[in-house]
């Protein structure tokens, strides 16, 4: 019986090109503001080698958030290359949008860090709870309780 013919891969990242070149046809403005203004994503996009890109992915979402005051006010000035263009030699659209990108690098580097903090502090917690029920049984008992009895090996 013949095994049925394997589909061709697909690209991935085609259908996000499609949407910048859309984009960018209909909304030049928009499409040169929001390329420059990724650039620190881009950087993380390059420089993460995890699966799945996790770090890249959480800094384009604070980038794109920072990015969106920038947006709205050039949507808000009439959406001109102009003012795309004085919106991007501003220090303070600089500012905003690495300040974007740094809390999302941030955030994947001081999350996991206070998350295995918790997760010690929690599991020495119940320890320390254990111990003190395990001595509270030996004062009960007496010190024979702790001893360990093997059974006999069999032949």
């Amino acid at each position: 019986m013949a095994e049925p013919a394997a589909k061709p891969p697909r690209k991935k990242g085609s259908a996000g090109l499609v949407s910048v070149l859309i984009i960018g046809a209909f909304f030049p403005p928009t499409s040169i503001l929001i390329l420059a203004g990724l650039i620190p994503t881009y950087v993380a996009w390059l420089t993460d080698s995890t699966k799945g890109k996790l770090t890249a992915i959480t800094v384009g979402s604070f980038n794109l958030a920072a990015l969106m005051p920038l947006l709205m006010r050039l949507w808000d000035k009439g959406n001109s290359v102009s003012t795309t263009i004085s919106l991007l030699f501003s220090p303070f659209s600089w500012i905003l949008i690495l300040a974007g990108a740094g809390v999302g690098w941030m955030l994947t580097q001081v999350l996991p860090l206070m998350v295995v903090g918790f997760i010690t502090a929690r599991d020495k917690a119940k320890l320390d709870k254990i111990r003190s029920r395990q001595k509270a049984l030996t004062d009960d008992w007496g010190i024979a309780i702790t001893e360990v009895n093997t059974p006999a090996k069999r032949r």
